[in-house]
């Protein structure tokens, strides 16, 4: 005797057929086979890929995991069914799945996290194929992925990327150059004191966390006459 185990009850709605919950496990499986599918392929693209292609390998990839998404999106039902149709987990169920299919697989430990792999979505999401066929290593690629860079503005630092201004593959000084490039924009239609905007800079073109700096710089420039000339404690040692 075989013995399937389930996460959740299979009882039967109210309304539903025994047909119809058959038909629900059906379509379950169906979805977790292709997960299976899109990992195995996963796992051999990442195995061959090289360093100077490996963003569009990692784009490819990131590209399935959002169809993938989208279709247990469209088959999701109502909060309280099974649990793959729960859209709040259905990208943690995604993820996961992959995660545990390529180390079983033997992928590299760095290259099947879940946050790893939500960097492949966001590659995919953020760049189109062209940019990521690009000769630029693959590290720079993430200190592109922001919502505040438009396709022009991504493409104008991927040519400095490619005169090798920043490196060959080191990051952090991309990351400082995107982050002041993102903060200068953001400050410009603010008043800001010009002592504490000229800080700010400063520590953004030194790599600094962006959500921290506009953390900062809300705080700053609230209707609060104290507040709007100086910066939070602490900060002293970061003048430029």
């Amino acid at each position: 005797m075989e013995i399937e185990a389930f996460d959740t009850p299979l009882s039967v709605g109210e309304g539903q057929s025994v047909g119809d919950l058959n038909k629900e496990i059906a379509e379950e499986e169906h979805l977790y086979h292709a997960l299976d599918r899109l990992a195995r392929d996963a796992a051999l693209n990442l195995r061959t890929a090289q360093p100077l292609t490996r963003a569009a390998v990692y784009w490819q990839i990131g590209k399935a995991i959002n169809e993938q998404l989208e279709r247990m999106k469209s088959a999701a039902g109502p909060a309280g069914t099974r649990p793959f149709q729960k859209r709040e987990r259905i990208e943690e169920t995604i993820l996961q799945r992959l995660a545990d299919e390529l180390k079983a697989l033997g992928v590299e430990k760095s290259e099947y996290s879940k946050p790893y792999l939500r960097k492949m979505s966001r590659l995919a999401e953020v760049m189109t194929a062209s940019q990521v066929e690009r000769p630029v290593m693959y590290p720079l690629f993430h200190e592109l992925l922001h919502d505040g860079l438009s396709k022009q503005e991504i493409d104008e630092f991927l040519d400095r990327c490619e005169r090798g201004e920043f490196g060959s593959s080191e990051n952090m000084r991309l990351r400082a150059a995107v982050n002041r490039y993102l903060f200068e924009r953001e400050t410009a239609p603010l008043s800001v004191p010009f002592e504490l905007k000229e800080r700010l800079l400063a520590r953004a073109a030194r790599g600094e966390s962006l959500r921290k700096l506009r953390k900062e710089l809300k705080a700053a420039t609230v209707p609060d006459s104290t507040r709007a000339t100086q910066l939070p404690a602490g900060d002293e040692g970061d003048r430029a």
